[in-house]
């Protein structure tokens, strides 16, 4: 018999039991710990079936007294975390989401599968990279596209340096973020702390020109076997130096053989999933639920997704 699944205020979660699940759970990613929640999310409640057998974080906000499920900042995908989980149990998991919550953008991870009659869903896309490999083995599934680049990045004398100073790469991410994105400047402010929270491990790599100048950067977070691609940040003439080549290839190349997964988080876009596939990444496909059950007079407030609705004219061509 299935265990129940209740519905649980943040106040009435047990963290530690919550943590110890998503430890164990065969889809376990960092974006669904406790702390991590706490710092990307703020407020949230959640799903839990039985003795925390399974367990689905709900990022929760309000506006005009109406309650809405959202994607919380640096968390791209959540859903239900578990062990031998199928698509009822998924299902199980959505229908207990409260009918109060009126509106949902919420991502599910790879391991959840979902009756796409049942919710308006589209197909999104992550890649990742495992790294049981030797590097030589790593470099031989190269693009020759992107052997080329490095070879450029070489003879332009460009360094790659390690641990350099978070605050470094935050600047130059939270430039390039503004172009897409709204992420709010308090969320910046507590950065660092996530970041170096001890509950998981940070390396930042930087590449820098011959003039001194740090052209490409990026934090990436150790957590389990997950080696996350989590913050970039490039300067604007970044990408005709190919430095950013030069950065994952030795981030591959000092963790090759360690059995880690790079996970690039992403991407939908075109020319950054080919910079990802070229250094040989896989395919790892999401979905995500896009559900207004507001009220006709409030609808227009949150905008459809571009992806969704090319993803639904494609679909009803």
């Amino acid at each position: 018999m299935a265990s129940e699944i209740k519905y649980l205020l943040n106040a009435a979660i047990d963290k530690l039991r919550w943590d110890e699940c998503i430890a164990k759970a065969g889809n376990g990613l960092v974006y669904a710990k406790s702390y991590y929640l706490d710092h990307t999310a703020l407020t949230w409640d959640a799903l839990v079936e039985g003795d925390y057998k399974a367990v689905m974080p709900l990022p929760l906000r309000r506006k005009f007294g109406i309650r809405y499920l959202f994607q919380a900042p640096f968390t791209p995908v959540l859903g239900v975390f578990g062990n031998n989980l199928t698509a009822a149990n998924v299902q199980a998991f959505l229908k207990q989401i409260p009918s109060t919550v009126k509106f949902w953008d919420y991502s599910l991870n790879h391991f959840n599968t979902i009756d796409e009659g049942r919710y308006p869903v589209y197909p999104r896309q992550n890649l990742v990279l495992p790294l049981q490999k030797t590097y030589d083995e790593l470099r031989s599934a190269y693009h020759e596209n992107t052997l080329r680049n490095l070879r450029k990045a070489v003879t332009a004398g460009l360094q790659v340096y390690r641990q350099i100073p978070i605050s470094n790469v935050i600047e130059l991410a939270r430039i390039k973020f503004a172009e897409f994105s709204s992420v709010s400047a308090d969320f910046w402010e507590r950065l660092p702390s996530l970041i170096t929270d001890k509950r998981h491990q940070f390396i930042c790599y930087g590449v820098k020109d011959t003039s001194n100048k740090l052209l490409a950067s990026a934090i990436f977070l150790i957590d389990g076997h997950q080696a996350y691609y989590w913050l970039a940040g490039n300067a604007p003439d970044a990408r005709k130096s190919n430095a950013s080549f030069l950065l994952v290839d030795t981030f591959i190349k000092d963790h090759a053989g360690s059995g880690l997964v790079l996970d690039f988080e992403g991407s939908d876009t075109a020319g950054i999933a080919m910079f990802y596939e070229r250094f040989g990444a896989i395919s790892e496909p999401y979905s995500t639920i896009f559900y207004n059950r507001l009220p006709v007079w409030l609808r227009g407030l949150k905008k459809v997704p571009e992806d969704y609705k090319r993803y639904k004219r494609k679909k009803d061509e």
